[in-house]
């Protein structure tokens, strides 16, 4: 008789309509364990879960260097735009993605546009202020960059940018370019953000 081999398939995920918003509140607690663990040891519970989302286990004790905990922004902006839970004050414009469009498509420090980059060199507040309203958000956020010794505003809009456009990297890559490139980081963005909106086709013309 022969004998058969049953493997246990897990249980299909059955997401429930308007699934654009978080599964539970900001003070809800489902596992007691989790939340005392979250309480008596929060360091610990942070790095487990930033571990558990794929980034660098002791990424979140980088929060201690500024008033708005820059890595906690970056990780609620990366799960928002993973899962996509929406959460903007104005909606950006559609987007066209180009084919094989994991990496930047420009360099940190490249310039494609002497106006803009003299812009944010000479009035860098208002640069980052206009780059934040184009991406959808708050006019005013990049203020509260004065508030951290890593910019929890810049490091919020990099892993916001990728997450929106696929780009491959970690929140720990960002955090170095947010705190030694902090200006040339909103260049990037925006024009990661004119590159996807306004995608350049090459086409080949040699024969195959």
């Amino acid at each position: 008789m022969a004998t058969k081999m049953v493997i246990q398939q897990p249980k299909p995920l059955v997401l429930a309509p308007g699934s654009d918003q978080w599964s539970s509140s900001i003070c809800e607690c489902d596992n007691l364990h989790d939340c005392c663990f979250a309480v008596w040891c929060s360091p610990c519970f942070a790095c487990i879960t930033a571990r558990d989302h794929g980034e660098c286990l002791c990424l979140p004790l980088l929060d201690s260097f500024g008033l708005f905990p820059p890595i906690t922004m970056a990780m609620r902006v990366s799960v928002r735009n993973t899962y996509g839970i929406e959460m903007v004050i104005q909606q950006p414009k559609p987007l066209v993605v180009a084919a094989a469009s994991d990496q930047w498509t420009t360099s940190i420090c490249e310039c494609d546009n002497v106006n803009e980059c003299c812009f944010s060199v000479w009035c860098f507040p208002c640069f980052a202020c206009i780059t934040a309203r184009d991406h959808g958000e708050c006019l005013c956020l990049p203020m509260l960059d004065a508030c951290g010794c890593i910019p929890p505003i810049t490091l919020s809009m990099r892993v916001s940018t990728r997450r929106r456009y696929g780009i491959q990297d970690s929140i720990c890559n960002d955090c170095v370019y947010t705190y030694f490139c902090g200006p040339c980081s909103w260049c990037q963005i925006r024009r990661e953000m004119k590159a996807r909106l306004h995608p350049v086709t090459l086409f080949n013309n040699k024969p195959t």
